[in-house]
């Protein structure tokens, strides 16, 4: 059974915390989600999904047109055209042939928090680990977004003619990791991907976005797919600033980052999970850690180099190493409060969370966090070389999806990510999947162009070639020849039928 709550439970019940407010109010989110997407992705209706490039054939009648399955009640991968393109794009591989799907068995089965997920398309947590759309017993909650492969999904049931892909959610997760990622996922004898737990090497690791710390739940060999084990993962993020009173030196809160080491405040550094959350800023794209409050009062942090092993041994009592990130230009691009908690306190209720951090106020409301009132139910013009934002504030320039006119900002046509205007020929820039071409975003190229496969482009035929693969290799004659043929045969068949 689900327990949903009220607005006003949630604003004014004195026994539900701040907190607990925005926890709740995920939930009620999260469910809004899925209770509208989850019949639309039940197996047994995609033969009712719509095949747009053909409306002459505009039922897929037998799904595996689309899925590959390794028995008829599980699919391994979806190959539609949107998933793939968004697929390709999105880890950079051209290779895919098709999103991989949660593999799903009855002892599978029993893991889903809620049983209506069961016969249901899930994509594989071990490439889009973070999507609403992923087994939730493995994903926190908070973390959850509507990504650009559950929009493409939308878009290639064909039952939407314009879905903004500009509400697409941000995900980081394995993205433009290249083949090797897609390919090898936590295969093989080195660990390739920090993202997984290796069965080879453990589960002591921090993932890609750097404040999740994970610890291995070893199920049944079955139920691993490409080595990979399943996991449960542990936020280093709270919304309390802790310091941990132990041995460990540990440090909760939005500052808060995960490291390899053993730190600690013994005189011999501990044997354990070797895993620890680590007060964090950076600066200019430089790591700084701090180990204590002292440490953070005094302004006295530790430079962390890449790849570096800091030994704190000696340091104030503290002994043990910390294990620097890779790459600190990534490291420091991830915000980890922005990933758990969104649009500041979620919009206050008074409007909806866009692109992962933009409030879209209702009207007669304003702020950051649409908290403002504004006077008589109506919020102020803006002056010239000013325009009102979605949060119904006046700044210099309009967010990313939307452009500026007569002092407002306006959202760009559904098919682009930013854009000068708001037709469809406005675009500067397309989302992942799509290719930009004379200011318009395709699916493929248009007519008298091909695709330039290696800079992902369209580029011109030659002169008087309407269709081409690459230049110099013009396939209009085939084309035409294969008319004739069809033709030809038509005619015959009529002559057969009727003579």
């Amino acid at each position: 059974m689900v327990m949903f709550y009220s607005d006003t439970d949630i604003l004014i019940n004195p026994q539900i915390s701040v907190g607990e407010k925005d926890q709740v109010f995920q939930t009620i989110l999260g469910q809004l989600k899925k209770a509208f997407l989850i019949e639309i992705f039940k197996i047994q209706n995609i033969n009712g999904w719509i095949d747009m490039d053909n409306q002459q054939q505009t039922i897929l009648k037998n799904p595996q047109n689309s899925l590959r399955f390794v028995n008829k009640l599980n699919p391994t991968t979806i190959y539609t055209k949107n998933i793939l393109n968004v697929a390709r794009k999105y880890y950079n591989c051209k290779l895919i042939n098709g999103m991989y799907l949660e593999y799903i068995d009855d002892f599978t089965s029993m893991l889903y928090r809620d049983k209506n997920y069961q016969n249901t398309l899930l994509w594989s947590g071990i490439y889009a680990f973070n999507d609403i759309f992923t087994n939730s017993q493995y994903t926190i909650q908070e973390h959850q977004v509507l990504s650009i492969f559950t929009i493409a999904a939308l878009l290639d049931t064909g039952f939407f003619t314009g879905v903004n892909m500009n509400y697409a959610e941000n995900m980081t997760f394995g993205k433009n990791r290249g083949c090797t990622f897609y390919s090898n996922t936590c295969n093989g004898k080195t660990k390739l991907n920090p993202e997984y737990v290796n069965k080879n090497l453990g589960a002591k690791y921090c993932d890609s976005v750097n404040f999740l710390y994970k610890n291995e739940v070893v199920l049944s060999e079955k139920n691993q797919r490409n080595g990979c084990k399943s996991e449960k993962k542990s936020y280093c993020y709270q919304r309390v600033d802790k310091w941990e009173n132990t041995d460990k030196i540990q440090y909760f809160g939005e500052k808060s980052r995960c490291f390899i080491s053993n730190a600690s405040t013994n005189a011999v550094a501990q044997e354990d999970e070797g895993i620890r959350c680590i007060y964090t800023e950076c600066n200019a794209g430089r790591v700084e850690i701090y180990l204590n409050q002292d440490s953070l009062v005094q302004r006295r942090p530790l430079i962390c180099q890449n790849r570096a092993v800091l030994n704190i041994n000696g340091v104030n009592d503290q002994n043990g190493t910390i294990t620097c990130p890779d790459d600190s230009v990534s490291f420091c691009a991830v915000n980890a409060s922005k990933l758990v908690q969104k649009c500041p306190n979620n919009c206050s209720m008074n409007g909806f969370c866009f692109q992962d951090s933009i409030c879209f106020c209702l009207q007669g409301k304003q702020g950051e966090g649409c908290e403002i009132n504004c006077q008589n139910n109506t919020c102020p013009d803006c002056p010239e070389g000013q325009f009102k934002n979605p949060n119904n504030i006046c700044k210099s320039s309009c967010p990313l999806g939307f452009y500026g006119i007569n002092n407002i900002c306006h959202m760009c046509f559904w098919n682009c990510k930013e854009c000068n205007g708001g037709e469809y020929n406005n675009c500067t820039k397309c989302h992942d999947h799509q290719i930009f071409y004379n200011n318009q975003c395709y699916d493929i190229c248009p007519d008298s162009t091909y695709l330039d496969e290696v800079n992902f482009k369209c580029k011109k035929c030659d002169d008087n070639c309407n269709f081409c693969v690459k230049a110099g290799e013009c396939l209009d004659e085939i084309i035409t020849d294969s008319g004739q043929i069809i033709k030809f045969l038509s005619i015959f068949l009529i002559i057969i039928i009727f003579v």
